[in-house]
């Protein structure tokens, strides 16, 4: 799972616009909005990552810039990395 905070400036005239293209975007929640601000949250959900959703947000009309305020990677081992390492371990006994 890939979790990414963004703090997204957009053009004042175009802050409606700005909101509902980002809530269009899957995995995305907006959280706070101040002065040409948005505080935005992209989660991986399924059959999109949050890479596309990234590139997708950067390209919207209205935006001056997104700035990476955290990122989370949680990385979990897929079944068949288990086994292989289970299968070394036991090898080595």
């Amino acid at each position: 799972m890939n979790m990414y905070s963004l703090v997204v400036r957009a053009m004042p005239g175009k802050m409606p616009d700005v909101r509902k293209q980002l809530l269009s975007v899957p995995g995305v929640e907006l959280h706070q909005e101040h002065e040409g601000r948005l505080i935005v949250t992209v989660e991986d959900v399924p059959g999109f990552r949050t890479s596309e959703a990234l590139t997708l947000i950067q390209s919207f009309e209205g935006i001056i810039s997104t700035t990476l305020a955290y990122e989370y990677c949680d990385d979990e081992p897929d079944s068949n990395s288990q086994k292989t390492s289970n299968t070394i371990e036991n090898q080595s006994v």
